[in-house]
């Protein structure tokens, strides 16, 4: 009889270590799609330097350990208490940055990680309808 239930046990085991990746990658696209409603709102994207960026999640009440690339060449930025934080950009240009989420999977105690990218549009003057004015980008001055 021992016998016996030494081979279920080691059947069973065999069976939960070929279902494994299976069960991880559905269990863990449950988790991704149900969070996606709590990515991190970008605004302004675009605007005149220096441009204050918020980065704001859609639902504040929900914590999402993530690391932001602000695209810029700072230090990326890791949150370790909140969502909600703000940026500058300083010099004009076009920033492509990310955030990336680590999400853990509770049944499993698996991790996976969720990139969302954004861009930033710096601009050096106001866009005006009146080609007279000279504008200054990136100390050059130019004359229509």
């Amino acid at each position: 009889m021992n016998i016996i239930v030494i081979i279920f046990i080691i059947l069973l085991l065999l069976l939960l270590i070929l279902l494994y990746p299976f069960l991880c990658d559905k269990l863990s696209n449950k988790s991704i799609e149900k969070f996606t409603q709590y990515f991190i709102q970008v605004y302004p994207t675009t605007g005149i330097a220096p441009l204050t960026v918020s980065f704001v999640p859609f639902h504040k009440d929900e914590y999402i350990p993530s690391t932001v690339d602000f695209g810029d060449s700072t230090i990326p930025y890791n949150s370790e208490t909140t969502n909600v934080f703000e940026h500058t950009y300083d010099k004009i240009g076009v920033y492509c940055g990310n955030i990336v989420y680590d999400i853990y999977d509770g049944v499993l105690g698996m991790k996976k990680q969720i990139k969302q990218d954004f861009k930033i549009n710096v601009l050096g003057f106001e866009p005006s309808d009146d080609y007279s004015i000279s504008p200054l980008y990136e100390g050059i001055s130019m004359k229509y």
